[in-house]
Parts: structure tokens; C-alpha cells; sequence
């Protein structure tokens, strides 16, 4: 599974992406980012926080959503523009 941090959310984890193992089981978006978030706590309130916005394959998703390995996961924070 492909993750992709974006934004502030760059900074913190301090890579741009990173791919899980394929051994390594991960059913929900919520499972993904307490996964992805393991150890670095402003990473993984950053990640929880109600605005960040995921996305499972380009789509935007609720963090309850249901994951396969062969997903692309995307990690957003808040935006805005015009």
C-alpha cells in the first residue's frame, strides 16, 4: 500500500511517501494512520484531527473506509483557495 502525506502533514512524518509492507495488515484509513503514525505523536494527532481529509485511490474517504493492499492512500491537510 502506497501512502502520501501532504502539506504540514509532509513535514511531520518528514517524507513525502512511503509504502507499507504487504505482511503487514491494515483494513481502515484509521488503521493506516495510527500505522503510518506509530511513534510520532504530533504526526498522529495531525493525521486524526477532524480536518485532515484522506483519500483511497484519487476519492476522497472516511477514515472508517475499508483498505486493500493494492490501495493508494493520500493524507490531506485542511485547504482552501480560490
Amino acid at each position: 500500500m502506497r501512502v502520501l502525506f501532504f502539506g504540514n502533514l509532509r513535514e511531520l512524518a518528514g517524507i513525502a511517501e512511503t509504502t507499507v509492507p504487504a505482511d503487514i495488515e491494515i483494513t481502515t484509513v484509521q488503521e493506516l494512520a495510527d500505522y503510518v503514525a506509530n511513534g510520532n505523536p504530533d504526526l498522529h494527532v495531525a493525521l486524526c484531527a477532524k480536518t485532515t481529509k484522506a483519500a483511497i485511490n484519487t476519492k476522497f474517504a472516511e477514515f472508517s473506509s475499508a483498505l486493500n493492499g493494492a490501495d493508494e492512500v493520500a493524507f490531506m491537510p485542511p485547504f482552501s483557495g480560490g
